[in-house]
């Protein structure tokens, strides 16, 4: 993978026209068309306070007009995701490791930049302990769906 430096995979954006009306689309370099949004929490986490922890999901094209919400899947509903502007934590922590490495046979990954395309959410009160399915779905400024899980 080579992500660029807002946390964003690598790619470009597929623009379709029909006289005036347009339409695009981000596509992911080596990955399935389907890959629009990447999400991030916490891998292990307690359960004595579920309602601190913060879910992040990456909209890989997404603006001030797209809608986002999160569900853990059999806890509770729909949670409208606020869109933020920061640094995606998996990119600072490739970029530290990176910053780590001495001798390397290859150039530093670029510094971390914000994202305007992140949008975060605390996750459900009391989620009881075990593995839960966090759900992301996306719908853009043309109305399309994208949906992703983590």
């Amino acid at each position: 993978m080579t992500p660029m430096a807002d946390g964003a995979p690598n790619g470009y954006l597929i623009a379709t026209f029909s006289g005036i009306d347009y339409s695009f689309r981000y596509k992911a370099a080596r990955m399935p068309a389907h890959f629009q949004i990447a999400i991030h929490t916490d891998d292990v986490i307690n359960t004595d306070d579920t309602s601190s922890l913060v879910a992040l999901a990456n909209i890989f094209a997404g603006s001030s007009e797209s809608r986002v919400r999160m569900r853990v899947r059999r806890h509770g509903d729909w949670v409208t995701m606020a869109q933020t502007t920061q640094i995606w934590p998996p990119y600072q922590a490739a970029y530290d490791r990176d910053q780590a490495m001495t001798d390397i046979p290859y150039e530093n990954l670029p510094d971390p930049k914000p994202a305007p395309h992140i949008w975060q959410a605390n996750l459900p009160a009391d989620l009881p302990n075990g593995v839960h399915i966090l759900e992301v779905e996306a719908i853009d400024m043309l109305g399309r769906k994208t949906v992703a899980y983590a």
